[in-house]
């Protein structure tokens, strides 16, 4: 896979595998950035409580779906938290960090996939997918009838399910997020394809992430380029300030 996003943007790297380290932010001084080839980045407390924040900010502005979905509760709310200045634990700290990470990264893959599938459509982080399935309901009141968007996109979600295209979360990444799969259905959706476009797409993805470099059993991913893609979301959001 490319290292970089069409727009010229870092990729995040993620390939496969849990192993995505920790901040640890109640010892003083944290290894976040333990490379595949054992190269580490020390943060201070104050600066990797600031990693964590600018992560939440992206995050947050990235259309990541309804606050009280019961996989969302609990994430959004220490998000929220943190950045109104409320002071987390330890383990709730880790829990925020690997969570965020997880999602941030899940979305840049489902980007990076849309991309290697050719799909003329947003970038996941900039989709707003309640938006798009609440018009897409509002449109028609019939969800059995044969050309409802909102059933099509799901019946293309569908044909991603049991594709090995997104890790699980792991640990502390906490529950699944379903945003990724649901955008992959929708942008075979907007971009026009049908069934049989949408398993086509799904090859070509999945031989573009067999391509991809694999993960060192035991090593981490570079916590850095979530950092510049959580600050991009967060640039975007200020050029484009909502409501």
């Amino acid at each position: 896979m490319s290292a970089q996003r069409s727009d010229g943007s870092p990729r995040s790297g993620r390939t496969g595998g849990p192993g995505l380290g920790s901040l640890s932010p109640s010892e003083g001084e944290h290894d976040v950035a333990a490379g595949p080839y054992g190269m580490h980045r020390k943060l201070n407390e104050d600066q990797s409580l600031q990693a964590i924040k600018t992560m939440a900010h992206g995050y947050l502005n990235s259309f990541p779906g309804a606050n009280n979905m019961a996989n969302n509760t609990m994430l959004h709310g220490d998000a929220r938290n943190i950045l109104e200045g409320t002071k987390l634990n330890a383990w709730r700290l880790g829990r925020l960090q690997a969570g965020l990470r997880y999602r941030l990264e899940s979305m840049d893959l489902a980007s990076e996939y849309k991309d290697i599938a050719g799909l003329d459509f947003l970038d996941c982080e900039a989709f707003d997918l309640q938006s798009w399935q609440e018009t897409a309901d509002s449109e028609s009141e019939d969800r059995r009838a044969p050309n409802h968007k909102h059933d099509l996109a799901s019946k293309f979600t569908n044909v991603f399910d049991d594709a090995d295209l997104f890790d699980p979360p792991v640990g502390e990444e906490g529950y699944a997020y379903s945003k990724p799969w649901d955008y992959l259905g929708v942008a075979c959706l907007e971009s026009g394809l049908d069934l049989d476009g949408v398993r086509k797409a799904l090859s070509k993805m999945q031989e573009g992430r067999g391509s991809s470099s694999p993960v060192i059993e035991g090593t981490t991913q570079i916590l850095t380029p979530v950092l510049v893609k959580a600050a991009r979301v967060e640039a975007l959001d200020a050029e484009n300030p909502q409501g």
